[in-house]
């Protein structure tokens, strides 16, 4: 395969084939190359890209760049680190461009567009989204989204921002059901990833700071003062529990059914 139009390899998806050959790669750009390598192979079967070009040519410094970019991108999250290297490597204009005021490498790109949405929705007068404070949640579990489960790469990506992203319980729950629905039934993992996350959303209505279950304790700390109040609902729901000025630790014994049931409850009683 020769670079030059990208009309003739559109359409090319043969997922028996394990093997590409891309002939004056030098002279493709840097998303060409990215979308040609993955025109083969699949996530359980091994590919090769050869990408070639003449001894006797001179690459430019873009060029050798752009190969080099290629060469690098093999992890999970490589797509979105292709976009940051050819935004680097093209030059990003003038609104994250050096005539701008300031340096944008400095901060990161997304951090900047970031605080460049934010100033934009200032001047309109929109209200600036609440970010959920910091709140330590771990509670030794194993979490992921199996290759079995989610076999695409750039949807298992997609699903792990958007759970990175998720803000309320109602949204949690609308993510479970497209879950199920689409790829069926969570395995543990992914059951257990949906699980920290619902814990950090009550512990911000909680007021929590840090949530932790080791071994057969679990430990609440609160960034305010346990009230009276909260302390009897603590004392007739859990009268096991131990509520210290900003935390209560709670065996996973003394729970009854599931701890983890236990745990959720303990916050929407502090959230009440």
């Amino acid at each position: 395969m020769s670079g030059s139009s990208s009309a003739s390899w559109s359409g090319l998806d043969i997922p028996n084939v394990n093997t590409i050959v891309i002939n004056r790669a030098g002279t493709l750009g840097l998303a060409q190359l990215y979308q040609l390598r993955g025109r083969v192979g699949r996530s359980a079967e091994k590919a090769y890209a050869y990408l070639l070009y003449t001894k006797e040519q001179h690459l430019t410094e873009q060029a050798r760049k752009r190969l080099q970019a290629v060469f690098e991108a093999s992890e999970l999250g490589a797509g979105f680190k292709i976009a940051m290297h050819d935004l680097e490597i093209r030059g990003a204009g003038n609104i994250l461009g050096a005539e701008q005021h300031g340096h944008v490498t400095a901060v990161g790109f997304e951090l900047y567009t970031q605080l460049l949405e934010e100033a934009v929705n200032e001047q309109r007068g929109a209200p600036r989204a609440a970010a959920l404070p910091e709140i330590t949640v771990d509670l030794a579990l194993s979490t992921a989204i199996p290759d079995d489960y989610v076999p695409s790469r750039q949807r298992k990506l997609e699903l792990y921002r958007r759970i990175a992203e998720l803000a309320t319980l109602d949204d949690l729950g609308g993510l479970r059901e497209e879950l199920r629905d689409r790829y069926g039934p969570p395995p543990e993992p992914v059951r257990n990833l949906l699980y920290g996350v619902e814990v950090k959303l009550r512990a911000a209505k909680a007021g929590a700071t840090e949530v932790r279950a080791r071994g057969a304790e679990l430990r609440v700390v609160l960034g305010r003062d346990i009230q009276p109040a909260e302390r009897e609902r603590l004392a007739r729901s859990f009268p096991r529990a131990q509520a210290g000025q900003r935390q209560i630790r709670l065996s996973v014994l003394d729970a009854k059914g599931d701890w983890r049931d236990a745990l959720t409850g303990l916050l929407d009683r502090l959230a009440a």
